[in-house]
């Protein structure tokens, strides 16, 4: 090959569209992949500390916060996910407005909701009935999925549970397939605990 073409440079060092330097011939592919998920994860992390932030600035306990109820509380957290996370195309709540029903309660999206979920049907549903998060990477591939609209690709649920019956859930929806995460349900378990239960 060298006869061929004469000796070859090896590529230089160059910078990803991450800001981190990678060689091209000595680092593997796989190294580079996950440089880019680390950095991809620490910047999701801020951005739900800075929603956090943001919540406790308004419904936190203390002087001077708003008075809300959970619907209002709801709106926020709805607001605050939507606002930090663009990329989300749905963020709402689902409340159970009467036994095994889940109705559709305050929401920020590019797409509309659907009006009512019985327990068991679809992601909001399972997760309301089994009253755990779930995680579910591509909604097409999810037994009975309920298809409120064409842009949902993956989607997160998570339960808001009082007095060991779950009153809520919220869900959050995103266009592209495999889009959340464990630290996502760790995340967004942590607001509803820590601003609904």
């Amino acid at each position: 090959f060298s006869l061929l073409f004469g000796r070859m440079k090896a590529p230089a060092p160059v910078p990803s569209h991450t800001g981190v330097f990678y060689d091209p011939v000595r680092s593997p592919s796989r190294r580079r992949f996950f440089i880019r998920l680390d950095i991809f994860m620490t910047a999701k992390t801020e951005r739900y500390q800075e929603v956090i932030t943001t919540l406790e600035a308004l419904i936190g306990n203390g002087e001077g916060k708003y008075e809300v109820d959970d619907i209002g509380k709801m709106a926020l957290i709805s607001w605050a996910l939507k606002h930090h996370f663009p990329e989300f195309v749905f963020v709402g709540f689902y409340i159970v407005s009467k036994p095994d029903i889940l109705t559709i309660g305050p929401y920020q999206g590019d797409v509309m909701a659907c009006g009512t979920i019985p327990f068991g049907k679809g992601v909001c549903g399972v997760a309301a009935e089994k009253g755990e998060t779930l995680v579910v990477d591509d909604v097409e591939r999810f037994p009975g999925y309920i298809a409120c609209d064409s842009e949902t690709r993956s989607e997160i649920v998570v339960p808001v549970i009082k007095n060991g019956e779950v009153t809520a859930i919220l869900d959050v929806d995103c266009g592209e397939v495999g889009a959340f995460y464990e630290s996502d349900s760790g995340h967004l378990r942590s607001i509803v605990k820590d601003f609904l239960e």
